[in-house]
């Protein structure tokens, strides 16, 4: 049985004030209250850090050293059940969806794209992952296809007049790219066999994506020009809460709830990113980002309420 972080805190009150949820439902709460946070911050972060980190480079090495943080803590917390090679297998392949491509590609089109409009975007995920329910077999009703052509609406409106404009169309077919790698990568999450342990679980796959990522950074000739405070900062920012703590949160949420809830982040993370970006970055909040923004959110209503899961469907 695998045992979450809750089961292995120590019992002192006075040194841990802070305790976990002792229910299911409170610690998927808790997981999805913090990556919704968390993971609308990581496109502000991403904005920061790429100031001094080439894109490819900053994935890469963020998600190894996260990567093998993750699996001396998985270490030292008790004695793990080793993986199997097909569970080491696996998991190199959803890394390499969910890092190596999908992280990789997101952060090589925020150079051209604001951290904002990349959040919109990304919200197509779930969206994605529809299409791809589709082409695996899955019976969609019309009533999620409505929701997939309601989101592609939004993207459009994202891209055409006001500031959306000044976006590179490269940036931005690239974060959309990153988004269907990483609808891809979580339904292989769901259907492979990955190791029993959930930090040794996440500790590999976001391992070696990132090894995989900085390989492919090096072979491409990006380079570390120079160092600055702020986005020095924001990269260890990203290891350790957006990779390390958020990739744990969410292969619980994985684990423990139905995909329509496990990415729903998705399309909450907009909302905190765009606030974040006008708020600190100055970006402006036009007519086509609060339309785009509404037409997302709303496919994401539909697809709440088509959710087979939630009608009992399989």
């Amino acid at each position: 049985m695998t045992m979450t972080p809750s089961d292995r805190r120590p019992d002192s009150p006075a040194r841990h004030p802070f305790r976990f949820p002792q229910s299911r439902g409170g610690r998927v709460a808790l997981a999805l209250a913090f990556i919704y946070v968390v993971w609308g911050s990581t496109y502000l972060g991403l904005h920061v850090a790429l100031e001094s980190f080439p894109p490819l480079l900053l994935s890469g090495l963020r998600n190894l050293f996260g990567g093998i943080g993750l699996a001396a803590f998985a270490l030292r917390r008790r004695q793990p059940v080793w993986p199997t090679m097909v569970e080491v297998r696996n998991a190199a392949i959803v890394g390499t969806m969910l890092v190596a491509l999908s992280s990789g590609m997101i952060a090589l089109g925020m150079r051209t794209v604001s951290s904002g409009s990349a959040a919109v975007m990304v919200a197509t995920v779930p969206l994605f992952s529809t299409v791809i329910a589709a082409v695996a077999g899955r019976p969609v009703t019309k009533g999620e296809w409505a929701a997939v052509a309601l989101g592609m609406v939004g993207i459009v409106v994202l891209n055409s007049g006001g500031a959306a404009v000044t976006h590179s169309v490269l940036g931005t077919i690239a974060v959309l790219v990153g988004s269907l790698f990483w609808a891809g990568g979580a339904h292989l999450a769901t259907r492979l066999a990955l190791p029993s342990d959930l930090f040794l679980s996440t500790a590999l796959q976001i391992g070696l994506g990132g090894l995989l990522s900085t390989l492919a950074a090096v072979v491409l000739g990006e380079r570390i020009d120079h160092l600055a405070v702020l986005p020095v900062i924001a990269s260890v920012y990203l290891m350790l809460f957006c990779t390390m703590a958020g990739y744990v949160a969410y292969g619980y949420l994985i684990r423990h709830t139905s995909p329509i809830i496990s990415s729903s982040c998705m399309y909450v993370n907009p909302i905190v990113a765009v606030a974040l970006g006008a708020l600190l970055l100055g970006e402006p909040v036009t007519m086509s980002t609060v339309v785009a923004t509404v037409a997302i959110l709303g496919s994401v209503g539909l697809s709440f309420a088509f959710d087979p899961a939630r009608r009992g469907g399989s």
